[in-house]
Parts: C-alpha cells; structure tokens; sequence
C-alpha cells in the first residue's frame, strides 16, 4: 500500500510503534531487530534463506541482548555506580554493528585518501540478469566487480596512478534487488617522470561508453574460464542488452579562494569536504535512505519511507514483516566478499610512497588556501556575513577556522566553506 501524503495516518493503538526522537529507544536500526523477532520464523517459513542469511537472522535478533551475554562497566572513576552493557553480535550486516564500524572506517579512509576531486561512476546491468546473479551470489559479485574495475584502471592507467575504490551495491532507495558497482576515480594522477600531479581540463574526462563495453568484454572472459555453464546462459542476453553508466563529478560544496580587482569571491571545489561525503556515501548500508516509520504488531505490518530515485518527495509504504526481512535479508553478502575494496592504484601497498607524495602535496596546497582565506577580509555587501562564534584553540588560543565562517543570506547562494562537521546530505543520522 502507497501513501503519498507526507504524514500518513498511523494507527494510535498501544500495539503499534512510531517514530519520537524523543525516546532513544525508538531507533528505527533497533526496529530491525523487533522486526527479526516478530516475523523471523514467518520468513523463514515462506522462503529458503541462504547459510549466511539464516545467521544474519539470528545475530540481529540476538545483537545487544541477554542471549549474548553482558558485563558490568563502571560510569566513572569517582562514582562506584556500574552499568550492564551486552554484548553486540559483530555481523557486518547486523545494522547496529556496521554503523559502528561505518564511523571507524570513513574517518580511516578520510585520512588515507589524497584530498583531490573525484568522480564517481555507476554501472549497472540489466534486470534480466538479477535472478542469475543472486542464485551465484558467490562467483558473479566478485566477477562483475572485478570487470568494472580493470576496466577503469585499463582505461585510466595511460596517463599515470589514480586512485581507483569500487563498490558494489545491490540495493536502491526501496530496498529492492539491483546489482550496480559504483567506482570512485579521482580526477588526475600520479606521474613522477613527467612532472608529478596532473589533471584532466575537462571534468568528463573518463570514457564511459568504452569503459562499459570493456567490462562486459572483461566479465564475460572471466566467466568464460570460471562459470561456463553461466557462460553459455547468459551470454547472448548479456550482448543484447546494454548496460547502464553514468558518470559525473562527485561532489557540490564551494570554497573561498580569494578576491578579484573588483571584489568579487573567487570560488573552488571544496575537495575536503567533497572527500569525506564521498567515503561516508561508500560506507552506508542498504537502510540508509529507508526509514523504518512505524510497526503494527498486531497486523504484523512495518511502515517504510524513502525517496525514489531521480524523485524528490518522500514516498510512505506500508509492507509486512515478512516482506522487510525478505528485502533486507536479499542485501546480505556471501563469505569472504568485501563490498568496498581499497588495493587498486595509488591506495595498493606498494604505492605507499607515491601516495605519500600526492596527500603532502594537496595538504600543502589546503594549508596555503586557508592562510590566504583568514587573511583576506570579506567585500562590504550586505549579502555576505562573518559570524565570529568565539572558539579559540586550547593549545595556542588563537582563532579556529570553524569560527569564521562565510554564509550567503541568499538561500541560492548559501554555501559552508572548509572543512565542518555537517554530516553527508547522502547518509541520514543515526535517529
């Protein structure tokens, strides 16, 4: 059942659950948990999980529970007061555990990744080859990512070392199975004979109509020599059928760089900031654009909201539990699959010091800007406003950068400059 009202009528009775952000305990990455235990025997009646859907299943249910055991862990050193925590499951399906992790591994890579401009591409293959790729979940995800990503590299690698970071998702705004890999190249590379760092003069610069003919050429000579039973199966539709690319600039946020003769702001890509949403977008799972609003535990219904993709009102709908789980549950990786990979290009180990070279360059280049932001004083227009919140660094006393920041009144035009601690518009806080 669609709702598309924006506020849809939820059922007042002491059997149903919403959303209060008032009340921690309403936390829609719990409610996974209570929807594992209200429907988790109803799923596994209907269908025929896999090994590692079956235990997805039953860590989540067990995640953060007495089933799982529990310490004591004492408030403070001057107080004798202690608190019982439990112990979590560890499944990196298990959403309560991955947005543990999802916190620990962006910061990690934001540290690790050059702080260039990037750009993002996104293949996908048709719908006819859904069904084939979830009944070999274990030898097709690998193969396709591995395509999309020697392609890239083969297509980019003549001009010297880029950072390359696939990952392969299979699920869209809904929940519902599609298998697409997005790739992250940044926009120049790595060549030390001939002058260091260079960059492309136009932002399109990747050629995607080769680099998706060369993947499929690259997928199926994999599949040719591993599967070829898959081979045989697949291989006329998968020439009959294109598949999807798109390719664009990753990132939206400006910066300051200085003034003209006449006053006016110089603008750039804030490629710090551009960076980290990047690498937060790579760490999301599949319940970062569904929102859990609501369960009826009578009727065995949940209540979901996300925004389709290319849309921008939020669509309300109401499901069973059974089918959730069977959404949520399709998403779960096989064994010893790692979704995102970080060995290609200049992020391989044994490029550490080139790597090396190109994070000091632009870090040199960051300090530079920002030296020459704080010194320069804004134009007179009654447009532009320096807000001074008083924060001063605890070691030296003078002025941080978050405490001048440059806003423009109008709301076309306003923008937050550097580096801030705004979260990515693509993943939503944890509620």
């Amino acid at each position: 059942m669609y709702q598309s009202n924006p506020n849809p009528d939820f059922d007042s009775s002491c059997c149903f659950d919403s959303y209060n952000p008032d009340n921690p305990k309403s936390d829609p990455y719990i409610w996974v948990n209570k929807i594992a235990n209200m429907s988790g025997q109803d799923y596994i009646d209907q269908y025929n999980p896999t090994d590692e859907q079956k235990k997805c299943l039953e860590d989540i249910m067990r995640c953060g529970t007495v089933k799982m055991g529990s310490w004591y862990e004492q408030n403070c050193y001057d107080c004798p007061s202690t608190e019982v925590v439990y112990h979590k499951c560890h499944n990196r399906s298990c959403p309560r555990c991955h947005w543990i992790w999802k916190d620990e591994w962006w910061k990690k890579m934001l540290e690790k990744l050059p702080h260039c401009s990037y750009s993002m591409l996104a293949i996908t293959i048709p719908t006819e080859l859904h069904q084939v790729f979830y009944e070999n979940q274990d030898d097709l995800y690998p193969l396709f990512k591995k395509a999309c990503t020697e392609a890239v590299k083969e297509l980019t690698g003549n001009f010297g070392l880029t950072v390359i970071i696939p990952m392969l998702q299979t699920w869209n705004a809904q929940m519902d199975y599609h298998v697409h890999c997005h790739i992250l190249v940044s926009n120049g590379w790595w060549n030390g004979d001939r002058g260091g760092w260079g960059e492309p003069s136009n932002p399109y610069w990747i050629p995607t109509t080769k680099v998706m003919l060369l993947a499929k050429r690259i997928f199926l000579r994999h599949l040719r020599t591993e599967r070829p039973d898959l081979h045989k199966r697949t291989q006329r539709l998968m020439r009959n059928r294109p598949w999807d690319i798109h390719c664009s600039p990753f990132g939206t946020e400006w910066k300051i760089v200085g003034s003209d003769n006449d006053g006016e702001y110089i603008f750039e890509l804030d490629n710090s900031t551009n960076t980290e949403m990047a690498v937060k977008y790579f760490s999301h799972d599949c319940l970062a654009k569904c929102f859990i609003e609501g369960i009826d535990y009578e009727s065995k219904m949940v209540t979901i909201s996300y925004v389709p993709d290319g849309q921008d009102d939020r669509v309300y709908e109401t499901i069973s539990g059974v089918e959730f789980l069977d959404r949520f549950l399709q998403h779960v990786l096989p064994k010893d699959f790692r979704r995102v990979s970080t060995t290609y290009g200049l992020l391989h180990h044994t490029k550490k010091e080139q790597l090396a070279q190109v994070k000091q360059l632009f870090e040199t280049k960051r300090d530079c800007v920002i030296e020459t932001w704080l010194n320069s004083e804004p134009a007179n227009d009654e447009t532009v406003t320096r807000k001074n919140f008083g924060q001063r660094c605890s070691c030296c006393g003078t002025q941080t950068l978050k405490s001048n920041r440059i806003f423009y009144h109008n709301y076309r035009l306003r923008k937050q400059y550097f580096v801030h601690d705004r979260a990515s518009p693509n993943i939503p806080q944890l509620r």
